[in-house]
């Protein structure tokens, strides 16, 4: 039996960066929850609707619901790295995330 793929959490999945790593990801067939300030709807995509600069803990609440208790889950940003880290600490990640955070 094949283990579970790992979770993959893709914020800024609607940015010119986080766009083109949602579509390669879709390609690989790899099981993506993708979260943005605008939401699409692509059937082979779970999305979340959500603001790192919210400032409530709203969307960590909403991610940590819709992940599997396991495997650790890899959290990838391709937003502004200031949100998404203000984020990380209020959302306080699960032990043993992998985090590749991009930034310009």
């Amino acid at each position: 039996m094949e283990p579970a793929p790992v979770p993959l959490v893709l914020f800024g999945a609607t940015g010119a960066v986080g766009g083109r790593l949602l579509a390669r990801l879709r390609r690989q067939a790899r099981p993506v929850l993708a979260v943005s300030r605008a939401a699409r709807g692509e059937d082979d995509v779970r999305w979340l609707r959500g603001d790192l600069y919210a400032g409530d803990d709203a969307l960590a609440a909403a991610v940590r619901a819709a992940l599997p208790p396991a495997p650790a889950p890899w959290l990838l940003s391709a937003g502004p790295l200031d949100g998404f880290a203000a984020w990380a600490v209020r959302a306080g990640l699960p032990a043993g995330a992998r985090v590749v955070a991009l930034s310009s």
